[in-house]
């Protein structure tokens, strides 16, 4: 099920959306920080848990912002995926390019 540019535009204009981007951001870097852990200082692994921890934490945070921004999520087998592409795609960019 398509959605209108409209939607899309309030979408992206909500305080929750700019939440799940800078939730996305933050995550990532933890990923980051997670590998420089463990090709670098070669920590015990129960820092590298905690780390990833928090990582997934942010992921599952960042979907709950989505849903709450009106982002409409599908069943697919197993999985949930977002109804629209284009609304993931332009998550991706979001999150990708500092546009503000």
């Amino acid at each position: 099920m398509s959605i209108s540019d409209d939607e899309a535009t309030r979408i992206r204009r909500t305080r929750a959306y700019r939440s799940a981007v800078w939730t996305v951001r933050l995550g990532l870097v933890l990923v980051v920080v997670w590998g420089w852990l463990v090709f670098v200082t070669k920590p015990t692994d129960s820092v590298l848990f905690m780390v990833w921890l928090a990582a997934g934490l942010l992921s599952v945070c960042a979907l709950v912002l989505l849903r709450r921004s009106g982002v409409r999520f599908a069943r697919r087998g197993l999985s949930w995926h977002v109804e629209d592409d284009r609304v993931i795609r332009q998550f991706y960019r979001d999150v990708y390019w500092f546009r503000r």
